[in-house]
């Protein structure tokens, strides 16, 4: 019975392209007239599979008295095996336009955990940003507000601004976008050069310590990728950095730092992030996902952190991901997770300057600021790495560089962020 309804359909698709004499006539029509409307109607099905009445008949009821008439001699023509191919042929094909999801979609959550440490790079430093810590969590991207409570909530505040919306129409790709979130527990730790002078010159970097929670909200589009984030927290002895850095140093039977009780007094801290990427589409696509080179810009607003930095990166590997860099805790560049999935493997390096307003690490509290060190207002960042995706699991290694950021600094800061990563 299915098969016939199928049938008719099919027969009753392909009379748009002829008359209705042709309809009451068809009775009479040779095997290769058959053959030829047949597959003219598989084809507009194909083409069209969520869409019944795209090729419609002159009317219904032309379309029954059609089947009734024919279906014994276009079983006669046909054998019932090709009949059989070409239906589950376009079943395939309709099931595969419901089940594919958009390729900027992201179907799964993850958890980061991420330790970034001068020692790293180098175990002989220990000096300016010394360590520092965040376990994310990255939500899976919602295509649409379907979602009832919390996911509608999130997708709703989360509209995009005018820039990522206005160069998708340039670019002449679909407005739709993914929206995401993800939520973080973090903490940084900062220490001077003379690492066990109490107190430590006043010309060298401050002891601190920053315990932060932040929420981010993203935004997907095939070639664009935009996020807000809100950070939380405080600074000072009760961030807890000092606990945290003299476990390290026993486990790795490392002296401890003398000068803890110097640092930055307890402040509360309240910090905007703005960030901006974008993947040019003619690298992009013309290296079949091999090449990827990324503008970016972003901007902090707030009392610990305000700056605005562009960045250039540039990544060579496997099945790239559009947009994706393997996050990091402390630094300027734009990141977020790959949503292709299966294998890719990747290298990366990119410059980053960035235009500094407000280091509350070098400066010193809101309340009682430090004159006694004088910030560069203009620093230039650089990254370069290897980063692993296998099925839902992820790993990477980064070296970040950033040039002096104070005056009496003696050298420039380097450290290595680690990342292991599932999804689930």
């Amino acid at each position: 019975m299915r098969k016939k309804k199928y049938f008719a359909l099919l027969l009753a698709l392909c009379v748009s392209k002829s008359s209705a004499h042709f309809c009451s006539e068809q009775k009479n029509t040779e095997k290769d007239e058959y053959q030829a409307l047949l597959d003219e109607a598989l084809k507009c099905t194909a083409k069209n599979p969520n869409e019944s009445n795209v090729c419609n008949c002159a009317n219904d009821s032309s379309a029954f008295e059609l089947e009734k008439a024919q279906k014994d001699d276009l079983q006669e023509y046909l054998p019932k095996k090709d009949l059989d191919t070409k239906a589950q042929q376009s079943d395939s094909t309709y099931k595969q336009s419901e089940v594919v999801p958009p390729p900027n979609t992201r179907a799964k959550h993850t958890l980061l955990l991420i330790y970034e440490n001068d020692s790293n790079f180098d175990p002989h430093i220990d000096k300016y940003y010394t360590a520092g810590i965040s376990l994310k969590f990255y939500s899976k991207d919602l295509q649409k507000p379907t979602n009832k409570g919390f996911y509608t909530f999130m997708h709703a505040i989360s509209a995009p601004t005018f820039f990522p919306k206005a160069l998708s129409r340039y670019l002449g790709e679909e407005a739709d976008f993914a929206t995401s979130f993800g939520v973080s527990l973090s903490q940084e730790m900062y220490a001077p050069k003379d690492r066990f002078s109490n107190p430590p010159p006043k010309s060298d970097h401050p002891y601190g310590g920053f315990l932060y929670a932040s929420v981010m909200l993203q935004n997907r589009f095939k070639y664009i990728l935009e996020q807000f984030e809100v950070a939380l927290g405080l600074v000072g002895k009760d961030a807890l950095a000092k606990q945290a850095q003299d476990t390290i140093h026993e486990a790795r039977n490392v002296k401890k730092l003398a000068g803890w009780d110097t640092q930055l007094q307890n402040e509360g801290i309240f910090n905007l992030y703005y960030r901006a990427s974008f993947s040019i589409p003619q690298v992009y696509e013309k290296s079949k996902h091999i090449v990827d080179i990324m503008p970016q810009v972003s901007f902090a607003a707030g009392n610990a952190k305000s700056h605005a930095q562009a960045n250039l990166i540039a990544r060579v590997g496997y099945n790239l991901s559009a947009n994706s860099l393997m996050p990091h805790i402390n630094s300027g560049f734009v990141s977020t997770l790959p949503n292709r999935y299966g294998f890719s493997i990747e290298g990366y390096v990119g410059l980053g300057i960035r235009a500094v307003v407000r280091n509350i690490f070098l400066q010193g509290n809101s309340f009682a600021p430090r004159k006694d060190i004088e910030i560069y207002n203009g620093i230039g960042e650089l990254i370069f790495g290897v980063s692993l995706n296998y099925k839902r699991f992820f790993l990477s290694y980064s070296a970040i560089t950033r040039t002096k950021e104070f005056v009496s600094q003696d050298m420039p800061t380097t450290f290595g962020s680690i990342l292991l990563g599932v999804s689930f």
